[in-house]
């Protein structure tokens, strides 16, 4: 994905309003003078770009798996806490230890849970010679 955007010109984490999220962390704004030098930009263009990867790597994670993990975190987001990954090592590790519960709730779940009970208890042999299979 990222090969692909970068293939296009484009690049990840640059974004103004994201590289100013990270001023405003250390207390700077777009005006000052300390942003100017080359090597000061690159660096806080490195940091947006790895937090943007680590975003991005948890957002498309599994739905299956980590569907519940991704809601808490924009849940949280909303709210004014900002639980997401800085980095990439950070975003594996959050998966990685991330403790799923088995969703007893979920009604596909249950569906096909009471589907396969259900054509199992229909399956009989019969007692004739031939072993047929019966439903009974």
């Amino acid at each position: 994905m990222v090969e692909n955007i970068e293939s296009f010109g484009g690049e990840i984490g640059v974004q103004p309003l994201f590289l100013a999220s990270f001023y405003k962390l250390d207390k700077l704004s777009n005006d000052d003078e300390d942003l100017m030098s080359s090597t000061v930009q690159e660096t806080y263009i490195a940091k947006a770009k790895e937090r943007s990867l680590a975003i991005m790597f948890i957002l498309n994670a599994s739905q299956d798996s980590y569907g519940q993990l991704t809601n808490n975190l924009e849940n949280r987001f909303l709210l004014g806490h900002d639980d997401f990954p800085k980095a990439m090592t950070e975003a594996y590790d959050m998966l990685f230890n991330y403790k799923t519960t088995k969703n007893v709730n979920n009604p596909n779940q249950r569906i096909s849970n009471n589907f396969q009970r259900q054509c199992l208890a229909f399956f009989q042999h019969s007692n004739d010679d031939n072993n047929n299979l019966v439903t009974g």
